[in-house]
């Protein structure tokens, strides 16, 4: 157990230090103020989680059922709508013309139409 806790404290410090660094360069604070401010309010966060145990399930529902699927979504349609044509092909400079074409219909409207699904079944299970 106690190797356990070491390795979620050494994980949580190197997640908290990049987050530091991130408030450090855009708020221009100093580093110390931005690991204490961002610490504490990870601890706030801990110890709502603590007095309130459904909220740990309606977060883990919210990044589950909702996020994830958006997220799916977004990518999908970025890769197929917005991302230049050549970059993709570019990337993609494995598959033949077939296949890339074949990808490429998938990604626009074929994946976009089911991870929405995705999205709907999980939200509509919920209520």
């Amino acid at each position: 157990f106690s190797l356990a806790a070491l390795g979620a404290l050494t994980s949580s410090i190197a997640m908290l230090m990049l987050a530091a660094v991130v408030v450090e360069e855009q708020l221009k604070l100093p580093r110390q103020t931005a690991v204490l401010a961002l610490g504490t309010i990870a601890w706030i966060v801990g110890a709502i989680s603590v007095f309130f145990p459904h909220l740990n399930e309606e977060i883990d529902f919210f990044s589950g059922q909702v996020m994830m699927p958006i997220g799916g979504i977004l990518i999908a349609v970025f890769a197929g709508w917005v991302a230049p044509r050549e970059t993709m092909r570019a990337e993609l400079s494995g598959l033949n013309d077939t296949l890339f074409n074949a990808w490429r219909f998938i990604v626009r409207y074929v994946a976009p139409l089911l991870v929405g699904g995705v999205l709907i079944l999980g939200v509509s299970a919920r209520f």
